[in-house]
């Protein structure tokens, strides 16, 4: 019988050892897990930055695309002009 209550209480024992193994486990992984959403929160807010900056260079060269057509019509008209005098 008393080998019982000792094989029980070494188990028990065990078990307590592996449980607060696992929680310390938890608890660890849990900070780092932390970490990396903070570092990918950041990541995506530096993409959303970027992109918003892409989209405004492509607007402005866009836009900068249709006063040199018209400057480019405009020197035509000028120069057929020119040749006329």
């Amino acid at each position: 019988m008393r080998d019982d209550t000792t094989a029980r209480e070494e188990s028990g024992t065990t078990l307590t050892a592996i449980l607060a193994a696992i929680n310390d486990m938890k608890s660890e992984f849990s900070s780092k897990f932390d970490g990396i959403l903070n570092a990918m929160e950041n990541v995506m807010k530096d993409l959303s930055d970027c992109s918003e900056r892409v989209t405004q260079a492509e607007t402005r060269i866009s836009t900068t695309e249709d006063h040199v057509t018209v400057l480019q019509e405009n020197m035509k008209n000028l120069e057929g002009k020119n040749k006329d005098l």
